[in-house]
């Protein structure tokens, strides 16, 4: 190592060193402190005179070294092509022995020490974290965030901020950004929120406003996209461990695997796959709070696939699909801020978010943990709090996840203003976190188990499309089964007026309750929710949801399913 690099002494003396590359430091070994993964903490200048640091795992060096040098020259150093000074660099870092010692991870997040806990960041760590510090190490630096800062933390408080109040949508997303990494903080489950829409109603703006928390910078700043392999949005996961990820545009996504995608990213774990060797390799692994965006939600996404998916009650709970209007008649905003209308409003808040970034995210990480404990407590609390006033008595245990999920999100809003993070007025966070709630529970169709409310819109839809074809109106002379062409068209059922004269009563015929209406579900549990909410009559000398009626041309003492006009009422 001299002024101007590292060298090669020649093998003849009367030869000059071979120049390997610029002034490159082994600063500290690396290791994941159970005595694997051990690597180098590399440090170097650019041209510009900027400090770069890598810690680069020894495993790079097995081979050519091609990525070491890529992820070097990458940062500015100079790097000589000869082929004697690219071994001659393999074995300046394989044999360099540094005193000093740092512990590696894999991954970002939170990570508990002797000394206590810490966030690990792709270029720092935040916290104490005692005589060995903490970096990341990482083989795909590629696909870390932007984790980077523009503009100073008051621009960001007087522009994105206070701009995204009285906004409830815009509200709940940045709130979402300082939720992300209370969920490790109190041992919370990852999850997500589809902002599900038409286009140019400014859901994509919600998602880069929140995404100015943690980064950006470059062409998209912090957003991602839905357009990804499953390999690749592992990789992005993993990568926002802990911090909020943003995928725009769910449309650009195959139907046929969006809904395992989901599972995925909720569920914080990639999947299993084998060595080359045979042997299993260690799955990625995550806890993240994502945001979503699209004109479709994920059920009716499903459906396009042209199959018999169906989104289960499982992936409602783990991936909110709330409606982006707010309902003020200009999509997702409420209150413009002076801005002339929606479309200038979205504008300038992706160019603020554009001009100031990054800076918010950190410092509420460093104010947190002053006292980690204390915060953890006051979130747990808070959710109780929350809980307490919005789930409705009664509601359906998934409902009640659900409101965990905005619980959460409301808590990472009002800590960071109670941490002078954001300029907000008090329970701004709790307004948005309960009114979206409120707008998904009423979308949703009612607070019952999501099963049963999907089962039930699909008996009015079966009706709705069917009710003059293949329902004989009781009295009539019309045919059990029609010709059109070649096709045949089955009778379903009876119809009749209601006795009240308030709407039409419809008689199933428990062959095509089963095979066709209600098909997909649990065809005996949906009757008996049914007759429990007063949508279906059952027998009344038995109690069973199929009656015994009386029907042309079905034996007597036949059953049916009776299905009452109110499915529509409530509807």
């Amino acid at each position: 190592m001299q002024r101007d690099g590292v060298f090669l002494a020649a093998d003849d003396e009367d030869k000059p060193p071979v120049h390997v590359c610029g002034p490159l430091e082994v600063i500290a070994g690396t290791h994941d402190g159970e005595g694997e993964d051990w690597g180098a903490l590399l440090r170097w200048r650019d041209d510009d005179g900027r400090t770069h640091e890598w810690a680069m795992p020894r495993a790079l060096l097995a081979g050519d070294c091609a990525e070491v040098r890529a992820r070097l020259l990458r940062g500015g150093l100079f790097i000589s092509t000869a082929r004697r000074a690219r071994e001659g660099l393999a074995t300046y870092l394989m044999r360099s022995r540094p005193a000093a010692r740092v512990r590696i991870v894999a991954r970002l997040g939170w990570l508990e020490t002797p000394a206590g806990r810490v966030f690990v960041l792709p270029r720092e760590t935040i916290g104490f974290a005692g005589s060995e510090p903490v970096r990341l190490q990482t083989e795909r630096p590629e696909v870390l965030p932007p984790v980077a800062a523009a503009g100073t933390l008051d621009d960001w408080r007087a522009s994105v901020a206070a701009h995204s109040a009285g906004n409830s949508r815009l509200v709940l997303a940045v709130s979402a950004a300082f939720a992300a990494p209370l969920l490790g903080l109190i041992g919370a489950e990852g999850g997500g929120v589809h902002f599900r829409g038409a286009s140019s109603k400014g859901k994509s703006a919600a998602l880069v406003a929140a995404g100015s928390v943690w980064g950006g910078g470059g062409v998209r700043g912090w957003l991602q996209r839905w357009r990804a392999t499953d390999n690749g949005l592992e990789a992005l996961a993993a990568a926002h461990c802990d911090m909020l990820l943003t995928l725009d545009e769910m449309g650009e996504v195959d139907p046929r695997a969006v809904g395992a995608i989901a599972y995925m990213l909720a569920n914080g774990s990639g999947k299993a796959r084998a060595q080359r060797d045979g042997g299993g390799r260690r799955s990625a692994e995550w806890r993240v709070l994502f945001l979503s965006s699209g004109e479709v939600g994920i059920a009716d996404k499903m459906a396009e696939a042209g199959t018999r998916l169906r989104a289960a009650a499982g992936m409602a709970v783990r991936v909110v699909d709330l409606p982006a209007d707010a309902g003020a008649g200009i999509g997702v905003f409420e209150a413009l801020h002076d801005a002339p209308d929606g479309r200038a409003f979205a504008d300038r808040m992706k160019a603020d978010a554009g001009r100031c970034y990054g800076t918010a995210g950190p410092e509420f990480l460093r104010r947190i943990l002053a006292d980690p404990g204390a915060a953890a407590a006051a979130v747990a609390e808070f959710r109780r709090v929350f809980l307490a006033a919005h789930v409705p008595k009664g509601a359906d245990g998934q409902v009640a996840r659900v409101a965990g999920r905005f619980a959460i999100i409301a808590a990472g809003g009002e800590l960071a203003r109670v941490l002078g993070i954001l300029p907000w007025p008090e329970s701004e966070a709790v307004w948005a976190a309960a009114r979206c709630f409120v707008d998904w529970r009423r979308s949703r169709g009612g607070d019952g188990p999501a099963e049963f409310e999907a089962g039930i819109a699909q008996v009015r839809a079966f009706l709705e499309r069917n009710a003059e074809g293949r329902f004989r109106l009781l009295g009539s002379d019309e045919a059990g089964e029609t010709a059109t062409g070649a096709e045949r068209v089955y009778l379903a059922g009876f119809r009749r007026p209601a006795p009240s004269g308030d709407g039409t009563e419809f008689f199933i015929l428990p062959e095509t309750w089963k095979a066709e209406v209600a098909t997909g579900f649990d065809a005996g549990a949906l009757a008996r929710e049914m007759v429990a909410r007063g949508y279906l009559r059952a027998d009344p000398g038995d109690g069973k949801p199929a009656c015994r009626c009386s029907l042309p041309g079905r034996p007597k003492g036949a059953r049916a399913y009776h299905i009452l006009p109110a499915i529509f009422a409530d509807g």
